[in-house]
């Protein structure tokens, strides 16, 4: 099997769950400012309707940015790991 495979293969078998500590830099995505409020409540309603779904969007593509980077993260470790022997020692 290649390393491409071994990594692909890897990168399948990612336990579903996201530890909560794996937070990828994800520096493309930004949620916008919220916008200032105006004198006009239609108009500052509207923006934060805009606003809203513009959150939300920038949200969902965080968790899935988040989700296909840990599986390639996992597979790298898994990888990096490879080699390594693991001793364990008994509880004292």
């Amino acid at each position: 099997m290649s390393p491409d495979d071994l990594r692909a293969h890897f990168a399948a078998q990612a336990p579903t769950e996201i530890p909560s500590w794996f937070q990828p830099a994800m520096d493309h995505l930004s949620v916008p400012s919220l916008p200032e409020r105006t004198s006009d409540d239609k108009q500052d309603n509207a923006a934060v309707k805009v606003w809203s779904d513009q959150k939300n969007q920038a949200n969902l593509q965080r968790e899935q940015y988040r989700y296909f980077t840990w599986r390639w993260y996992y597979a790298d470790q898994m990888l990096a790991h490879a080699g390594t022997e693991i001793r364990l020692q008994p509880h004292s």
